[in-house]
């Protein structure tokens, strides 16, 4: 149980103060964004940024999302909504994505590093 809850504690610190604040990107084919329940086309190649501290405060994902809230991913609908540089938290680094291959080591060492100050 209390792995738990660092982990839950863990998510939540990054989803207010997120490592990577701002990315960029270039879509390999067109696609469209959907935003504010307006629908964007996003011709291919054109440069776009996304701003991750904005997303993770957005009410209609998450409830409060101002005040911290270490229960909050206690639902696997709101672990997916939890955004890394490059996509969702819970997906895996591959060779086909820019998801960083180090994702899952900074977690570990992010949890064990906050376990040794709370235990110290």
């Amino acid at each position: 149980e209390g792995l738990e809850e660092v982990q839950l504690f863990v998510l939540e610190v990054l989803r207010l103060h997120p490592p990577v604040r701002l990315f960029f990107g270039r879509p390999q084919v067109e696609m469209k964004l959907c935003s504010d329940g307006k629908e964007y086309r996003v011709p291919k190649g054109m440069k776009v940024v996304g701003n991750i501290h904005m997303a993770q405060r957005d009410g209609t994902i998450f409830k409060c999302p101002h005040s911290f809230d270490i229960d909050r991913y206690a639902s696997d609908d709101v672990k997916s909504a939890l955004l890394y540089s490059h996509g969702p938290h819970t997906s895996s680094a591959t060779t086909t994505d820019h998801q960083c291959p180090g994702k899952d080591i900074g977690m570990l060492l992010f949890k064990w590093f906050t376990s040794f100050v709370v235990l110290n």
